[in-house]
């Protein structure tokens, strides 16, 4: 263990017991100015995550717009939404709850369906990968899944 004496912008400075190996680390990233970082500074993580956010919510809302055109459009018009097994069931379920609705509101209140689970699902996701599948395998499934999705 060492000391260490950090001095803050102006007069301030902290003194703090650190161990030895935290300390070498931090005095090799003062020295380069970076700790292996590639990005603007940032740690090469957060260059993965952050362009696959991006990527995931143009995704999302590209598909957002044309789910529900074809929803509305093509899908849902009499002389194709008969030919749906089951769909008969979901929409008065659905109907059940919200009333009777168009084909634009259907359209939406399915996308709504949609966007919620899309939300919800991740926390159940979250909690199979964490209780059985492991870091890597919920990787590659989840990226077979989403693959497959669209």
């Amino acid at each position: 263990m060492k000391r260490c004496t950090l001095t803050l912008r102006g007069s301030q400075s902290i003194t703090s017991i650190a161990p030895t190996e935290a300390l070498e680390e931090a005095d090799a990233i003062s020295a380069t100015g970076h700790s292996g970082a590639d990005f603007a500074g940032h740690p090469r993580g957060l260059t993965v995550i952050g362009s696959t956010k991006l990527l995931d919510g143009f995704s999302f809302y590209g598909l957002q717009a044309l789910l529900t055109l074809y929803m509305a459009e093509a899908l849902l018009t009499p002389g194709h939404v008969e030919n749906i097994i089951g769909f008969a069931g979901f929409r008065h379920t659905i109907e059940a709850v919200t009333g009777p609705l168009g084909r634009d509101a259907l359209a939406a209140q399915i996308f709504g369906l949609y966007v919620g689970t899309a939300y919800f699902l991740p926390v159940i996701g979250g909690w199979v990968a964490d209780r059985w599948l492991g870091l890597r395998n919920t990787i590659a499934l989840g990226g077979t899944l989403m693959t497959a999705g669209h």
